[in-house]
Order: C-alpha cells, then sequence, then structure tokens
C-alpha cells in the first residue's frame, strides 16, 4: 500500500515526474471518493495498493495538521471555519491536483498558485485553489463536475491498471523514504545533537570576546598610566635644560657687555709723553 504522498516524495527525491495522464487520473479520482464521502482530501490519506484500487481515509479534525499548504487562506484568519467546510475542501482538492500535475508542492495559501498550472485542467485547479473562498466551487461536486467536463474519462478498469502500474514503477524510484527509518532518526538526532554543539561554540566565543574586551580595556588603562609615569621626568628634565641654556645665554650676553665696556675704558686713557729713559742718562754722562 502506497499513498500519494510518498509516490510523489519518491518522484521528487529520484527526479521523476508522473505523467500528466495519470496524474489528471488520479485526481479525478481522488476527487470523485471524496465528494461521494464528503472528505476532506491530503496527499497522507489517499492509497493506492498493488492491485491499482484507490482508498481515501478518513481525516481527522482534532489532529495536528502536518501539510498546511493545503488549508485554505480563511483557515489562517480569525473566525476560521472548520476543515471540513465545503470550499475549504475544494481548496484541499485543488492543492493536491496543483501537487500532481506540477511534482510540486503546493505554494503558501496566502500567495496562491501561478501560471506554473497551464491548460484547461490548470484553470480548474486555480479556481478552486483561489484566494477569495466566493471564487471557488461550491464543493466537491462542482469541482468534480469541473474537471470531468475538461478531459475524457476513462473506465474503471483502465483506470486501475494505470494506478496499479504508478505503484509498481514507484517501488523502484530511488527515495529516502525506502531508506531505513531508524537510520533516518539516527542522523536527524546526530544533526540535533551537532547543532547544540554549535551552539554552545557560539556561547563561548561571544565570552571569550566579552572577557578579551574586558583585558583590553585593562590593558588601554595600564599602558595609560605608564605613559603619564614617563612624561613627567622629561617634562622636568626639559624645563632644567632651558633653564641652563637660558642661563648660559644671560652669562655669555653679560660677559660680552662687560667686556665691551672694558676696551671702551681702557681706549680713553690718556699715554704720558716724555724722554726715553735711556736716552736721559747718554745725556747726562756727556
Amino acid at each position: 500500500m502506497a499513498t500519494l504522498h510518498d509516490i510523489l516524495e519518491r518522484a521528487r527525491a529520484s527526479q521523476q515526474r508522473i505523467p500528466p495522464g495519470e496524474s489528471a487520473w488520479l485526481l479525478a479520482a481522488a476527487v470523485r471518493i471524496a465528494a461521494l464521502r464528503n472528505a476532506t482530501l491530503r496527499p497522507r490519506l489517499v492509497q493506492l495498493d498493488a492491485n491499482g484500487n484507490m482508498t481515501v481515509l478518513p481525516f481527522a479534525e482534532s489532529q495536528a495538521e502536518e501539510e498546511t499548504a493545503f488549508l485554505a487562506p480563511e483557515l489562517f484568519g480569525p473566525d476560521a471555519p472548520a476543515k471540513d467546510e465545503p470550499r475549504v475542501q475544494v481548496y484541499a482538492a485543488g492543492a493536491l491536483g496543483y501537487e500532481l500535475l506540477t511534482g510540486q508542492p503546493p505554494p503558501d495559501p496566502r500567495v496562491g498558485a501561478g501560471r506554473e498550472l497551464s491548460g484547461p485542467l490548470g484553470d480548474v485547479l486555480r479556481l478552486a485553489m483561489a484566494k477569495d473562498r466566493r471564487e471557488r466551487f461550491a464543493n466537491l461536486a462542482e469541482l468534480r463536475q469541473a474537471i470531468d467536463g475538461v478531459q475524457r474519462p476513462v473506465g474503471p478498469d483502465k483506470e486501475r491498471l494505470a494506478f496499479a502500474a504508478l505503484a509498481a514503477r514507484s517501488e523502484k524510484w530511488t527515495n529516502v523514504m525506502d531508506f531505513d527509518r531508524a537510520a533516518i532518526a539516527k542522523l536527524i538526532e546526530h544533526v540535533a545533537q551537532l547543532s547544540r554543539q554549535m551552539e554552545a561554540v557560539r556561547s563561548g566565543m561571544a565570552e571569550v570576546q566579552r572577557e578579551q574586551r574586558e583585558v583590553d580595556g585593562r590593558v588601554a588603562a595600564i599602558d595609560a598610566r605608564v605613559a603619564a609615569a614617563d612624561t613627567a621626568p622629561v617634562h622636568a628634565s626639559a624645563r632644567a635644560s632651558r633653564a641652563l641654556l637660558i642661563g648660559a645665554l644671560v652669562g655669555g650676553i653679560a660677559g660680552a657687555i662687560i667686556a665691551i665696556v672694558a676696551l671702551a675704558v681702557l681706549s680713553r686713557t690718556p699715554v704720558v709723553s716724555g724722554p726715553v729713559p735711556g736716552a736721559q742718562s747718554n745725556a747726562q754722562s756727556h
């Protein structure tokens, strides 16, 4: 037994696509069953057995929603209706058709489908996924009629053969879902443990950086004190050197002035003229 969710996940993992014809048949069959049973569709609730028989499991309103892309936009606002309200069911069915035709998960319900949906069936799905609930089909029965009107119906035998072949092919597609679930759980736990360790490392690095900033501040304060202590004697010695230089200059200038005055005094002193002592002695002897 395989669900549409499993088949779609395997297809994406192996880069496969469900052929458009089979996708349209799958959607038509699921909507037909849902309309008859007033069922709310989700890919996990649509099952195919090995013989190609389709079953739609009941939707549990009380369970936590795992596939929020299938919720109608009004479910995100105040006074949200129930998930089994007819137009809400139409939106979910349109989202299932979107995933079957495009191979990708449905878009955010508050954004809506784009041009990736093409052709007459794409137009039907865009109406089913309209953000304004008043633009959607009133119920699943109207949606079923619209789908049947844009494609040629196939008989139940051919439909079962196509579904059985799809289920068999999907078993061969490489998919991470085929791995042992215990190994996947262990891998998830390992990744979570690594995340916790990385968070601890980031916290430790932040603490180290904080302590480094404190140390840098203390070092800067010590450097400032040392610089102040070193520059004080230098200023005192500079003042003493300037005083000695000024004293030397003053002393030199004073000495020069004294020398000039002395020379001036000596130059003004008169020279006493008279006979040479040696000449006077010679005259007396004669």
